[in-house]
């Protein structure tokens, strides 16, 4: 077995599943995550340390978790139309969302 064979997962009381971690994802931060954030511009632009210093570190610092979905519901899309993306259009689902106030949810706080 492989590191990248193996995916760690959290249930919610609810039955929601979510990966712990990703290396690559689509993310939505809380507000107080910046808070920890280095407030100078990464020497790289992508690579390096960057995606340690300003995605993960701040998260953990304000002990929170950097998850991910399941299931894949993002796409690469470049800039040339190609069969797949029609298939994937074709065939998506109308489903009922259940509206979250999130102003319920704790405020991160830093750690000490």
């Amino acid at each position: 077995m492989k590191f990248k064979d193996v995916i760690a997962t959290i249930q919610s009381k609810n039955n929601t599943i979510a990966v712990l971690g990703c290396s690559h994802f689509v993310v939505t931060y809380k507000r107080e995550i910046f808070d920890q954030s280095p407030k100078t511009n990464s020497i790289y632009q992508l690579g390096g340390n960057s995606e340690h210093l300003y995605l993960d570190e701040p998260v953990i610092k304000m002990g929170g978790y950097r998850l991910a979905t399941y299931d894949n519901y993002a796409f690469h899309m470049g800039n040339v139309f190609e069969p797949w993306m029609e298939d994937v259009y074709e065939n998506l689902e109308v489903i009922d969302k259940t509206v979250m106030d999130y102003n319920t949810l704790p405020f991160l706080k830093k750690k000490n």
